[in-house]
């Protein structure tokens, strides 16, 4: 399959004049300028000139759009004094049609830095379409500072769309290991070709090249941009192979998966994802976390507020969604540190919290915070909840980053309803995608993110309305969803104190594993977690992979 980089000025509708003594937008135009990208798709979606848009009215070095396939242009405004930047895209298919637009303003530290969030919000959009062969236009040379964006080496596009230009060259061919591709790039035509290389020939340095990706990890040998970059290009390969061509197709690709999770065990390789994630050593968790302990998302409602500000507005705005009373027995599945166990039990103290957890060290942490704190009313249970049972039943059943880990989610809840009182409910966070529903699998031979990160198996990404399925036990009350960007902003504090205090860290670690480079490794672990999660819900402005909350009520 062949796809095509075109190059080509912006067209009239898109110019806009600008004051006398500002320049163009190349990091130092007027902030009229930088507002007027945006509102300059916008208003060019009712109206468009059809005839002045098509690719074949401008000139011979300009295809015909391929049969259904789509035009996309891209481009970027920025303003050096403020640092206001814009960036828009629209689409037309193949009769001259839109079919698509989507603007962002943001801040921006260079037009470098605005170009690339330009291609990556014209990648999203070509996501969304879910078309195969597409055309794009933009400046010549901004197409480069998207490529090259401050020396990053990155990948432009989950739609098959790769790079390795050397920063400053307009003329390469290289070899793209990603995509068994080639990129060419012709500085006398301006032209961008992408175009397939003999899988064979190019299958060859693949895993070489991946295993030598983790190793530069593990010594933490990248730079925090460039891992950035590199995870931005596995989210959209996961979002280029999630979303498909029409709305029909995707719910069809829901409910199979919905049909497929109730032949399969509540949930799967537990162990693995604790001996990697939730037996970390308490002390290094004390650095990290929050002084409440949260090892989920926080709720930050301003800017103003603390990692400690925002966990407890997350566990008050628990409270408030679960609908827990002075009086009420509560059980905690899948507790944690016992944040949330801890938050009811001093908060409600005529409430009775029972708390599960599979984890020794979180069982004795809950234990030792409970007689620091002289709580009386707090049992912490050491059990799976794949196997847990129990005659008892209460009046809220909380499940905070349960369900993540949880494959057949029938299952689940028909084991959760047993353990509700007659007029009892269940609240249920969980981190999602809007739209896709997913195992967390290895998208090709390639994909290293998986392996570093979450081995296979242990993560299952629901659809933001996925649990809307599972009624036949239990039935829904509401449904509230949190912006990624609460998420993304969790792990960028976590990441903040893990740097802060790395000395101190490599020491835990070294005392943990007796050896320095284990302990470089496990760092650069926890460097990794953190950025992915910063990358994921921060992915589109946290409107891709966000947190869904789920009211149930006993049926």
């Amino acid at each position: 399959m062949l796809y095509h980089i075109w190059e080509a000025r912006n067209e009239t509708k898109f110019e806009h004049k600008v004051p006398k003594d500002s320049t163009t937008h190349r990091g130092k135009c007027s902030n009229h300028h930088a507002e007027s990208c945006c509102k300059a798709y916008r208003e060019a979606l009712p109206n468009p000139p059809i005839n002045y848009i098509r690719i074949n009215a401008l000139n011979d070095l300009f295809p015909v759009i391929p049969n259904y396939g789509i035009l996309l242009r891209f481009d970027a405004a920025f303003h050096r004094d403020t640092g206001c930047a814009s960036a828009g895209c629209m689409a037309w298919n193949d009769v001259g049609e839109i079919v698509g637009a989507t603007v962002r303003i943001f801040k921006a530290k260079g037009p470098e830095e605005a170009e690339m969030v330009a291609s990556e919000v014209a990648i999203l959009l070509a996501c969304y379409l879910g078309r195969y062969k597409f055309v794009i236009q933009g400046d010549y040379e901004e197409i480069i500072q998207a490529f090259n964006g401050g020396g990053c080496r990155w990948n432009l596009s989950a739609l098959h769309f790769a790079r390795v230009i050397s920063a400053g060259s307009h003329s390469t061919f290289a070899r793209i290991n990603h995509f068994d591709s080639a990129l060419v790039l012709n500085q006398k035509k301006s032209l961008l070709k992408f175009s397939v290389m003999d899988v064979e020939e190019a299958n060859q340095p693949k895993k070489a090249a991946t295993r030598e990706l983790l190793k530069k990890l593990e010594l933490g040998l990248l730079p925090y941009d460039d891992i950035k970059q590199l995870i931005r290009i596995e989210l959209a390969k996961r979002l280029q192979c999630g979303y498909k061509s029409t709305c029909e197709e995707q719910v069809a690709e829901v409910l199979k998966l919905v049909h497929s999770l109730q032949h399969m065990k509540i949930a799967n390789e537990v162990e693995t994802l604790d001996s990697q994630l939730y037996e970390a050593p308490m002390s290094f968790l004390k650095i990290i976390f929050g002084s409440n302990m949260k090892e989920s998302c926080c709720y930050f409602k301003d800017d103003s507020m603390t990692l400690d500000d925002a966990e407890i507005a997350m566990l008050d705005l628990y409270c408030e969604r679960a609908q827990i009373k002075d009086g009420n027995s509560v059980l905690d599945l899948g507790c944690g540190q016992g944040a949330l166990t801890l938050f009811v039990a001093q908060k409600y103290k005529q409430c009775r919290v029972k708390a599960i957890t599979n984890s020794i060290s979180q069982k004795e942490y809950i234990d030792e915070q409970c007689r620091a704190r002289n709580l009386v009313n707090v049992e912490v249970v050491l059990a799976d909840i794949t196997t847990y049972e129990t005659d008892d039943t209460s009046d809220r059943i909380l499940a905070i980053g349960l369900f993540e880990h949880i494959q057949n989610y029938k299952l689940l809840l028909k084991k959760i309803s047993k353990w509700m009182a007659k007029d009892g409910l269940l609240f249920v966070d969980h981190i999602c995608h809007k739209t896709l529903a997913y195992q967390y699998k290895a998208l090709d031979e390639d994909d290293w993110f998986t392996e570093y990160i979450f081995p296979a198996g242990t993560i299952f990404f629901p659809s933001a309305s996925f649990l809307l399925y599972f009624q036949d036990d239990v039935s829904v009350v509401n449904h509230w969803i949190l912006n990624g960007n609460h998420s993304s902003q969790t792990h960028g504090e976590w990441l903040k104190r893990l740097d802060a205090n790395s000395v101190a860290i490599k020491q835990i670690f070294t005392s943990l594993t007796g050896n320095a480079e284990e302990a470089l490794k496990m760092m650069n672990f926890w460097r990794m977690f953190c950025l992915s999660g910063i990358e994921l819900f921060g992915y589109n402005n946290g409107e891709e992979w966000m947190t869904s909350h789920v009211l149930f009520k006993k049926k």
